[in-house]
């Protein structure tokens, strides 16, 4: 997941590693639900689950713009507006 301000790029990569806008990174390795980005009436957050052994995966993505949420959930079809949308590559 990557976000793009006149200030930066800001990306979620793997599961546990985040670039913040200024270019700091960090990771964090617990299950819970993490803020990647609050802007206007646009948010972005990401919730990790315990996976594998020990491991930790990101479970679901969600985008709200607006009123419209727009969810990517681990091996589920891509839902926007709570409605299940078929399979296939978006832009």
């Amino acid at each position: 997941m990557y976000a793009k301000t006149s200030a930066g790029i800001c990306s979620a990569t793997g599961d546990t590693a985040f670039t913040t806008f200024d270019g700091k990174s960090f990771s964090f390795s617990d299950t819970c639900e993490y803020t990647l980005l609050v802007a206007g009436d646009t948010t972005v957050n990401q919730q990790n689950i315990h996976c594998g052994s020990g491991g930790i995966c990101a479970k679901r993505l969600v985008v709200t713009v607006n009123a419209l949420k727009i969810e990517l959930l681990h091996g589920i079809d891509l839902k926007v507006g709570g409605v299940a949308m078929p399979s296939g590559f978006y832009r």
